[in-house]
């Protein structure tokens, strides 16, 4: 792949570096660049789907700011032809260089709230009644502390879920990693989530899916 196709998409755009992340068969490459001397993320996919949902989901968050925490801001982005095929990138201001930890302690009550209310005009009404907008991978390794802040990336999956969906995913997830006990979570929320899950079929997630979905099973009900 030739990264001046990110520059052809979005001017201006030089490359400071590269990483291709372990996900599954997925071609996914994130860089690290800079645009008007602005650090920047590029994410680039042949998956293009994913990548094209969440440039428009920044697109439309703008300037809206959520309690507590730091988005990544829109830059550019869009569709490209590359020597091996068509590919799709968005490029978003980078919250944070620095390497980071899994945020296991954070008020994800308030904050999947205000998700809900900021997003409920982006992503229009739900297909099914009663279901909210969620970032839908609310995850520990999604939260990142800053200089100024904790910061929430990788809005690929926001979308509309049941009530509570967040909230339970990133418990499900600090017991995962901790073996913290899981509170309280609601029901339709931990049966969507352990239906997402019995559709995973990447191999390299099957420790973190089995841990996931008996921290959900065995999780009290609210």
């Amino acid at each position: 792949m030739r990264y001046s196709t990110i520059a052809s998409v979005v001017p201006g755009f030089e490359l400071v570096g590269l990483s291709v992340p372990r996900q599954g068969r997925r071609r996914r490459v994130i860089a690290l660049g800079r645009v008007g001397g602005q650090v920047v993320i590029a994410k680039l996919d042949a998956e293009t789907g994913p990548v094209e949902h969440e440039g428009q989901v920044l697109q439309a968050l703008g300037d809206r700011t959520l309690p507590a925490v730091i988005t990544p801001r829109f830059v550019g982005g869009g569709r490209a032809e590359t020597p091996d095929g068509e590919i799709a990138l968005v490029v978003q201001t980078a919250v944070t260089t620095r390497p980071h930890r899994p945020v296991t302690s954070f008020g994800v009550d308030r904050l999947a709230d205000a998700i809900a209310e900021r997003l409920s005009d982006v992503l229009g009404p739900p297909s099914v009644p009663a279901w909210v907008p969620s970032h839908g991978d609310l995850a520990p390794w999604n939260l990142r502390r800053t200089g100024r802040g904790v910061a929430l990336v990788d809005w690929e999956t926001a979308g509309h879920s049941p009530v509570g969906t967040d909230a339970a995913y990133f418990a499900a997830c600090v017991t995962a990693l901790t073996g913290r006990p899981m509170p309280p979570i609601e029901d339709v929320a931990r049966a969507h989530l352990l239906g997402q899950l019995a559709e995973r079929t990447d191999v390299e997630d099957v420790a973190l899916t089995t841990a996931l979905r008996t921290a959900l099973t065995e999780a009290p009900a609210r």
